[in-house]
């Protein structure tokens, strides 16, 4: 074998795909329903490739005085690009009454250039819905003597 020249070797030429995508993750991240006044569930969320730079996600509810999303802020860097952060959502009481609802969308902010054109209908989105916890008003009455009164008023009542 030391007498063959490289010119006499057989060619191989090899071609490399590269399979990894650029996105957003999010796992448990279907529609949650949350009980009013503070009422949680979670998600994680991670990137689906190894970022050139520092990659910030915000998660963004389109109504915080329902549903919170915490943190707002999740950073992702080329050593944990691949591992899982925890968002929790919180609902809040409205002490109105009714049923809330929010959207939770995600932004990036990054100089990487695989990660910046991500537009931003191509982040997932997680629906959240809140349970009332007021319920009707026929649910804060009681009956005393046959008679529905307000609970506030039923100690008042009974004496």
């Amino acid at each position: 074998y030391t007498a063959l020249a490289a010119a006499d070797l057989p060619q191989l030429a090899v071609n490399v795909t590269d399979d990894d995508s650029v996105g957003l993750v999010l796992a448990d991240g279907g529609a949650k329903t949350l009980d009013e006044a503070g009422g949680t569930a979670t998600y994680t969320v991670r990137l689906n490739s190894r970022p050139t730079a520092n990659v910030t996600v915000y998660t963004v509810s389109s109504n915080p005085q329902a549903v919170t999303a915490a943190p707002a802020t999740l950073v992702f860097t080329a050593a944990n690009w691949n591992t899982a952060q925890t968002v929790t959502l919180t609902a809040l009481d409205n002490d109105a009454g009714g049923a809330g609802s929010a959207r939770i969308t995600h932004k990036l902010e990054t100089e990487a250039e695989e990660y910046t054109a991500l537009a931003a209908a191509d982040l997932p989105q997680l629906a959240v819905n809140v349970t009332d916890d007021e319920g009707s008003a026929r649910d804060h009455l009681t009956r005393v003597n046959k008679t529905l009164v307000p609970e506030i008023s039923r100690a008042a009542a009974a004496s």
